[in-house]
């Protein structure tokens, strides 16, 4: 009778343990199920976040190539009034002392932070 009690505590307990065992087996597929759809559902929002910052690079490559290109008829060069200064042709019999005097009096004036370089 000891014994009989005992069995049926024993079984009892293993019955129990059964049924925790099933309903844990259960929760484990319902959640590597839900890993598997959060892993797709962060796969797509990677590629859609990849392809919109390629779309972006695309975008700012292409307005900044535009913003560089002069519009039709504006490549002509306009002769500025700065041309006068220095002669079209070098000349060949300048003393070079003078040119670096000719030289750093034009940095003095447009770079004179240039100066001293």
């Amino acid at each position: 009778s000891i014994v009989k009690s005992q069995s049926k505590q024993l079984q009892g307990q293993l019955s129990k343990a059964k049924r925790e065992i099933e309903r844990l087996t259960k929760l484990v597929g319902e959640k590597e199920a839900q890993y598997d759809t959060l892993k797709g559902d962060l796969r797509k929002a990677k590629d859609a976040s990849s392809a919109a910052n390629l779309r972006a690079r695309k975008a700012q490559m292409f307005q900044s190539r535009h913003s560089n290109v002069a519009p039709k008829g504006t490549n002509i060069v306009q002769p500025s009034s700065r041309r006068g200064v220095v002669s079209g042709t070098p000349n060949k019999n300048i003393d070079p002392e003078e040119a670096r005097q000719k030289v750093l009096a034009m940095l003095k004036e447009h770079y004179p932070s240039k100066v001293d370089k």
